[in-house]
């Protein structure tokens, strides 16, 4: 985020070259693709567990069918951040047409909102993070408290 915010700064006062700004086109341009293959590939892989599930209930395995079904709802669960890597990808496509183009506000612009929308989503990963950690905890009681051992007293 930090070093977004530089590039956009140094692209608004004009401090980089028409080199500088080609190899940061083409760098923007491969992150961006970087992004699209990693939503298709998670497309891919989508599409195979439902397969595979089809299959597994086709061949009478419901347990195994159960199984991949979970993993399936994990990573649809998934979907809203890839949709917003998707939004990522689009705003450093453009920010790499405008630096092409030589539209440093346009580009500036758009390393801006993604530099706040990088900020919102490592945000929501540190919630999710402690969140995990509260999960955690709450079975590990729970885990305590059905001790046959000790009957809950620790």
């Amino acid at each position: 985020m930090e070093e977004l915010r530089n590039l956009k700064q140094q692209i608004e006062q004009g401090e980089l070259d028409a080199e500088s700004k080609e190899k940061l086109a083409k760098q923007l341009e491969q992150m961006e693709q970087g992004l699209r293959e990693m939503r298709e590939e998670r497309e891919r892989a989508k599409e195979d567990l439902k397969r595979r599930i089809q299959d597994q209930k086709e061949q009478g395995d419901t347990a195994g069918a159960e199984q991949l079904q979970r993993q399936l709802d994990e990573l649809e669960a998934g979907d809203q951040e890839m949709n917003r890597l998707e939004r990522m990808a689009n705003q450093l496509g453009r920010a790499a047409q405008s630096l092409k183009s030589g539209d440093n506000q346009q580009a500036a612009s758009q390393l801006e909102q993604l530099a706040a929308d990088l900020e919102e989503l490592q945000s929501e990963m540190e919630q999710l993070e402690t969140l995990d950690e509260l999960m955690d905890e709450l079975a590990d009681a729970k885990n305590a408290m059905n001790c046959q051992q000790c009957e809950g007293g620790g």
